[in-house]
């Protein structure tokens, strides 16, 4: 009896044994295996194709460098701005430009040649050239004509008529090179509005010539309506009422003004303005010797009146 239960515990002994030794291997393998499979998909994400090819879309830091690929840091612009930094393989700068799908044209200008390798630092400058072509309206400043005249005063001018700028479409072809004007051609220029010059007047004076031959120089002239009234008194200014004064609207002859007289009804002569009469604007009273009916006779005249010098 002992010696069967001695057996049966010997095999029950052996058969765990044996258990153990299958079950070892088959754990291990299974281990093996799932270490395997997660170093093949750790492998697969980080040394994919495309990891590399979108090198220009990482930041330097982020882009896995292999130990045995020389790689640079380069600054790519682009139109005078900065387009992207990127920690790229080392490659020819055309290489590098296609990678990033920058295309070179008849409107770029490129700052070096694109088989010039790359390097560690090195900036690549692309630069745009924009032409264009647009009007422009420019003014033509008017011109300013002076015409003589002797009814202001010598030596002082007066606006006639006002001046007025015309325009004139000018068609520019601008080029520039990263939006810096690099050079500007006028292709057409057309007048849309002829300029009109401002008219002024400038006193020039002159000479009159009185029936006993004197010669006076005036400024200016005046032409006014004339009457008559009877000498005797004073005048406003203080004068004896007589033959040689006569009555003005001082705001348009001052009072002392020396003045020759002359007209459709004859020549009154030299005369100076020391009175006022009940009239405003361009009228004179001339102070006269007669009867009533002599001033009367005279009414209302058309004169001519010299402002002398």
């Amino acid at each position: 009896m002992r010696k069967i239960m001695t057996i049966r515990h010997s095999s029950l002994s052996d058969n765990k044994d044996t258990i153990q030794h299958r079950i070892v291997p088959v754990a291990l393998t299974a281990l093996l295996l799932v270490f395997s499979i997660i170093c093949v998909a750790a492998a697969e994400i980080v040394e994919t194709p495309e990891a590399e090819e979108v090198f220009s879309e990482m930041p330097v830091s982020e882009v896995k460098t292999e130990t045995n690929v020389q790689r640079a840091d380069v600054t790519v612009m682009y139109g005078g701005k900065e387009y992207i930094k990127c920690n790229a393989p080392v490659m020819t700068v055309g290489e590098l430009l296609d990678k990033l799908d920058i295309v070179l044209g008849e409107e770029t200008v490129l700052g070096c040649s694109e088989e010039d390798m790359i390097s560690d630092g090195m900036t690549v400058s692309v630069s745009v050239v924009k032409t264009e072509t647009f009007v422009e309206e420019i003014e033509i400043p008017f011109g300013n004509v002076y015409k003589e005249s002797q009814t202001i005063k010598k030596g002082t001018t007066s606006l006639a008529e006002k001046g007025k700028n015309g325009i004139k479409a000018v068609t520019k072809k601008v080029t520039m090179l990263d939006g810096a004007v690099i050079s500007s051609e006028i292709i057409s220029e057309e007048v849309t509005s002829e300029p009109v010059d401002a008219v002024f007047y400038k006193g020039v004076g002159g000479t009159v010539k009185a029936n006993d031959g004197t010669v006076y120089n005036y400024s200016y002239y005046i032409d006014v309506i004339a009457t008559a009234y009877h000498t005797g008194g004073v005048t406003a200014t203080g004068h004896v009422a007589n033959e040689e004064v006569v009555a003005v609207d001082p705001k348009v002859i001052p009072y002392g003004t020396k003045m020759f007289i002359t007209g459709n009804w004859g020549e009154i002569g030299y005369r100076s303005a020391e009175d006022c009469g009940n009239f405003r604007g361009k009228r004179i009273d001339v102070c006269m010797e007669g009867t009533r009916a002599e001033l009367l006779q005279f009414g209302k005249r058309n004169m001519r009146v010299y402002i002398l010098e």
